[in-house]
């Protein structure tokens, strides 16, 4: 197993507990940045759908591989393919709109909400 593996099993590992620690976060932001009490509302039910879907896939999906001969880069990606089917799902349509309205394809934002969530964890452990 080369480093990259194994970075990539760590960061998936991390990613449920990431998203819920990072989530509240982003949504205190939100709300101090934005006045429209619609827009927060739509923004914060997105971030909690992204939060929801990672859980969902890590409870049911990657629990019960990790740790095996089954948990391989296939299994990486299909877990990556699950979290972005159940939150394309359940983003509301007010979410899909708003997002799109913003120039950014529903895909690209669910992912860097994942990569925002990523480095923000990376960065508050590295004092650690």
């Amino acid at each position: 197993m080369d480093w990259k593996e194994i970075l990539t099993q760590v960061t998936i590992s991390l990613l449920g507990i990431v998203i819920t620690t990072v989530s509240g976060y982003v949504i205190a932001l939100i709300n101090s940045k934005i006045k429209d009490e619609k827009m927060k509302k739509i923004l914060n039910d997105a971030l909690n759908v992204v939060s929801n879907g990672v859980d969902f896939v890590y409870q049911t999906y990657v629990e019960e591989l990790k740790g095996t001969d089954l948990w391989d880069k296939e299994a990486m990606k299909e877990a990556s393919n699950r979290a972005m089917e159940y939150i394309k799902a359940n983003l509301t349509a007010d979410a899909k709109a708003f997002i799109t309205k913003n120039g950014k394809d529903i895909a690209e934002w669910i992912k860097e909400q994942i990569e925002i969530a990523i480095k923000k964890s990376k960065d508050k452990n590295k004092g650690k």
